[in-house]
């Protein structure tokens, strides 16, 4: 009964019990193993040895979320509602993906958070300061453009191309192997 109600949990379930009878419907849940009692050493090791050949059990990932106000409104951002971040003077101007402008109604979001909040808050897998002006998504990026001494990154349903300092090149080139 319990292995039926928490099967959306993930972790691998051993049967240990003095009842024999049980084994079946023990096998219609995602049991690993069933023990009878008294167990013995030699048992359980194998038990053991067959969890820790499993492959791991991941929990479902749970998106980060971030906070952000401007000034009237506060918003509950997840990293895939946001494309890019832009310093405008003391403002810093969050950019939406197409998802996060239907959930939101907004294109932009105008704020006073800091573009050091911004980096220490978001996901370094996820999100890549390219400019002492830019912070992007680089699940987005789609392409890397050299004009002349210039590098350029083109972000899917993005028409504004977003400049990468120099000394931010290789750092770009090294997440999209």
């Amino acid at each position: 009964m319990v292995a039926k109600a928490t099967e959306h949990i993930p972790y691998h379930l051993v049967y240990v019990t003095a009842y024999s009878e049980h084994a079946l419907s023990a096998f219609e849940t995602k049991v690993v193993d069933y023990l009878l009692k008294p167990v013995r050493q030699s048992r359980l090791e194998r038990c053991l040895e067959k969890i820790k050949a499993l492959p791991p059990l991941v929990s479902p990932a749970v998106e980060e979320e971030i906070l952000v106000h401007d000034g009237k409104t506060t918003y509950r951002l997840t990293e895939s509602d946001i494309s890019y971040i832009e310093s405008i003077g003391r403002y810093q101007q969050v950019s939406l993906t197409a998802s996060g402008q239907r959930k939101f109604q907004l294109q932009t979001i105008v704020t006073e958070e800091t573009m050091t909040n911004f980096e220490n808050e978001l996901s370094t897998e996820q999100f890549l300061r390219v400019h002492r002006s830019f912070i992007v998504n680089v699940g987005l990026i789609t392409q890397v453009q050299r004009e002349a001494r210039n590098t350029l990154l083109s972000l899917s349903g993005v028409s504004q191309a977003i400049p990468v300092a120099r000394a931010k090149v290789a750092v770009v080139n090294e997440y999209l192997k």
